[in-house]
């Protein structure tokens, strides 16, 4: 048999499971953090390839000018 005190540690168990699930909040900040996320990599991996590009670009000037001088 249950003592009451885990009976009712049970019920209230029960009772926030069920307010978490029915909650509609909760999926809402997944779906956000999963397109922040997707967002971030994209940025990153773009800023990634225009910063070699542009690394490349600068070397080329630099290049030239050392030849000048």
């Amino acid at each position: 048999m249950l003592s009451p005190r885990l009976k009712l540690a049970v019920a209230q168990t029960r009772r926030t499971a069920k307010q978490f699930l029915s909650d509609e909040q909760g999926p809402t900040a997944v779906e956000y953090a999963i397109l922040l996320a997707v967002l971030l990599l994209v940025a990153v991996g773009g800023i990634s390839v225009l910063g070699r590009k542009n690394s490349k670009i600068w070397q080329a000037v630099g290049d030239a000018m050392g030849a000048v001088l």
